[in-house]
């Protein structure tokens, strides 16, 4: 049912258990975005519509549904990517609006998932010059550290878009967009690659590099590396039971019951070997590719778990 919370709720959760059935425990989704330009050339379907309201209303009750069956959700594009004629995949784009029109449009859904504790928020790159006139979203403390986590008190999971897309890439070539979102506040570096190893070892490369010359903070990625092993804890990629009917969902259900249920049901195929290994796991004191600068009381640590792969292409 259009513009039905219990729907986008329940959408979300099927969604949630059928990757859980793959193996995978987060899912890059769903986009917060207010589709504000209609000529707007990477978001359209994505977002749910054109009202902050709604996209606040309709996303939440998504990534709440989602997290509910037991796989975190990353709400996206912070601080919003509807209202631009650029795709980010393949440009810069600049937005040149006062945080004032922001507050009143683009981020009214990004501070209802952040008041609601949705488990991440995947960044945007995109310049927003009134905020900050040199850097990308990404890669912006001012937009991270600044509005996201001290103005309105998130304590979930950044994770950037993809490292490799061109609106970083171009002109932070080799990698060297990586520290600078770590330092801004994200705690998850993306690296898509699409099959090309050698992207996610350049990136690798940068973060040590950054490590060893001090430019990043050793204290930054200690609270980056326990945010994300605190979420890993919160979802550990086991199916949860379908939560018995409550009070507030007396009602009769919304038209999306039906599919759901039959696709959820015998329909669905069903792995017969065992489970893949989740996608975000416990680091267990280990620096992902990483070593960390040994010093007094400070040993290096060895390599992590391989990367995640996301349940959707990201951007």
């Amino acid at each position: 049912m259009l513009g039905d919370e219990q729907a986008a709720f329940e959408a979300g959760a099927l969604a949630a258990r059928g990757l859980l059935e793959l193996g995978i425990n987060w899912n890059y989704a769903p986009s917060l975005d207010v589709n504000v330009d209609p000529l707007n050339p990477v978001i359209g379907e994505r977002s749910f519509g054109a009202d902050p309201a709604l996209v606040a209303r309709l996303g939440v009750a998504w990534a709440r549904g989602s997290e509910s069956a037991g796989v975190l959700s990353a709400v996206k594009h912070y601080p919003g990517h509807g209202d631009t004629r650029v795709d980010s995949h393949l440009a810069l784009p600049v937005v040149n609006k006062t945080r004032a029109a922001l507050e009143a449009c683009e981020w009214v859904p990004f501070r209802a998932a952040a008041q609601a504790g949705v488990g991440s928020v995947m960044t945007a790159h995109i310049l927003y010059p009134a905020l900050d006139p040199e850097r990308p979203a990404t890669l912006s403390p001012a937009l991270l550290a600044g509005v996201l986590r001290q103005a309105w008190g998130y304590d979930g999971v950044i994770v950037t878009d993809a490292m490799d897309m061109k609106a970083v890439a171009d002109r932070y070539p080799h990698g060297q967009g990586a520290p600078l979102a770590l330092a801004a506040g994200a705690d998850a570096v993306l690296v898509c690659g699409h099959g090309d190893q050698r992207l996610h070892d350049v990136h690798a490369a940068a973060l040590d590099a950054a490590l060893l010359s001090g430019t990043l903070d050793p204290a930054r990625l200690d609270e980056a590396v326990a945010r994300l092993d605190r979420a890993a804890a919160r979802f550990p990629g086991t199916p949860s039971p379908t939560a018995p009917p409550s009070a507030a969902r007396t009602r009769p259900p919304p038209p999306v019951g039906p599919w759901a249920r039959w696709n959820a049901g015998a329909r669905c195929p069903r792995w017969t070997r065992p489970r893949p290994r989740c996608c975000l796991r416990p680091t267990r004191g280990s620096w992902g590719p990483l070593r960390r600068p040994p010093g007094p009381g400070r040993p290096g640590r060895g390599p992590a778990p391989g990367p995640a792969r996301p349940a959707r292409r990201p951007g």
